[in-house]
């Protein structure tokens, strides 16, 4: 898998993994790199959960970039209706973030 999530097997298998953990009504991604993915996500938005966000990207570093979507997000979007998912943590996810698939041991952090 590269790093590019274009519209693919992939893209559709990522996201029912994110969908049948998460209830959301709208998704936003990080960078151009997460369009395919975003693109297959809003098919699993719910009208009942509107004022969940789901924020995506494909690749955790820093966790800078998630963290700077959330608080770009309105005032009236409360905190905990945010939701953060990435394909790929490199570092341990802040709380409000899950990963697909964790890269680092936790020794190392």
């Amino acid at each position: 898998m590269n790093s590019r999530c274009s519209v693919s097997f992939e893209n559709t298998y990522l996201a029912k993994h994110i969908a049948e953990r998460t209830d959301f009504g709208m998704v936003q991604g990080i960078s151009e790199d997460c369009r395919g993915l975003v693109d297959v996500l809003e098919n699993y938005a719910r009208w009942e959960a509107p004022f969940n966000i789901l924020i995506v990207d494909t690749i955790l570093t820093t966790g800078e970039s998630m963290e700077q979507a959330k608080a770009a997000m309105p005032p009236q979007i409360h905190r905990d209706d945010i939701i953060g998912w990435v394909v790929v943590a490199r570092v341990e996810p802040p709380a409000w973030i899950n990963a697909i698939f964790k890269l680092f041991n936790k020794s190392e952090n």
